[in-house]
């Protein structure tokens, strides 16, 4: 009793629609596929995780991949197949939640001597290194070798020589923490 409508027939449709690209066509068709212990139907579930995650949802594909892994996949999405996949998914969003963010922080740049004088600006760290903007200096350097040393409300950064800033100690603390970040991102041994 497979009929037009049987489920191998509306699969070889959805899969013909994924090909071509039109994937609300696909996904149509997959969903048809009636609920059964039949492979077809496991792999409609899997397919419409793939388009799901083609299409840039990744916590819905994530969830089709798993209820097809719960099933026990098929010939066309094995076990093996979606657990790369799963885990593929899983580890860019770890690493997207790990990612460090540029900050910029309002320091006070103390420029030491007698008269105690200073100047203000921005001080920033992002991808491609620690850069201080002042009214009157400015200092940049990239990622390797740049270090910070917080000592109460001042903090020193170590571009090619050593400045000194005026900032708020959890600013300071902030700072140190974001450039941490970058270094270990972009050292020249995780690239």
């Amino acid at each position: 009793s497979q009929g037009m409508g049987g489920p191998d027939v509306l699969f070889a449709l959805a899969r013909s629609y994924m090909k071509l690209g039109e994937f609300d066509k696909a996904t149509s068709y997959f969903r048809r596929v009636p609920e059964s212990a039949d492979a077809s139907y496991r792999s409609s579930i899997a397919a419409i995780g793939e388009i799901l995650e083609n299409q840039g949802d990744t916590a819905a594909a994530v969830e089709k991949y798993k209820q097809a892994r719960r099933l026990g996949g098929s010939t066309l999405y094995t076990i093996a197949t979606l657990n790369d996949r799963i885990e593929r998914i899983e580890k860019r969003e770890r690493e997207k939640a790990t990612a460090p963010t540029p900050l910029t922080i309002q320091v006070r740049h103390l420029h030491g001597g007698l008269l105690g004088r200073s100047c203000a600006g921005p001080l920033t760290v992002n991808s491609t290194g620690v850069r201080y903007e002042g009214n009157e200096h400015v200092f940049s350097a990239n990622l390797v070798g740049v270090t910070v040393r917080i000592s109460k409300d001042e903090m020193s950064v170590q571009f090619q020589s050593s400045q000194k800033f005026k900032v708020a100690r959890s600013e300071a603390e902030r700072f140190r923490e974001n450039l941490a970040g970058f270094q270990q991102a972009y050292s020249p041994a995780n690239r």
